[in-house]
């Protein structure tokens, strides 16, 4: 039983350090993740572009975050579920 409990610490021991050699230790991107990033990027541009004041812009940055949760929460009332 000791043995046992001997091997997984050692192999426990031997992913940390080749998870901490590599740059997925702690967040690997996607494409979902890119694709979004872009979504908001081009949402500041078009929001920040079309304001005329300080509290304008500081909308236009919360609308460029949360325009994808509108979107789906529009499209799923226009369906009607």
């Amino acid at each position: 039983m000791e043995d046992d409990t001997k091997d997984v610490k050692i192999l426990r021991e031997e992913n940390e350090d080749r998870c901490c050699k590599t740059s997925k230790c702690f967040y690997s991107f996607n494409k979902t993740d890119t694709i979004y990033g872009m979504g908001v990027i081009g949402a500041l541009i078009y929001f920040i572009s079309k304001a005329s004041g300080l509290s304008a812009i500081l909308f236009g940055i919360v609308k460029a975050i949360f325009w994808p949760a509108v979107l789906v929460f529009n499209l799923l009332k226009g369906l009607g579920l």
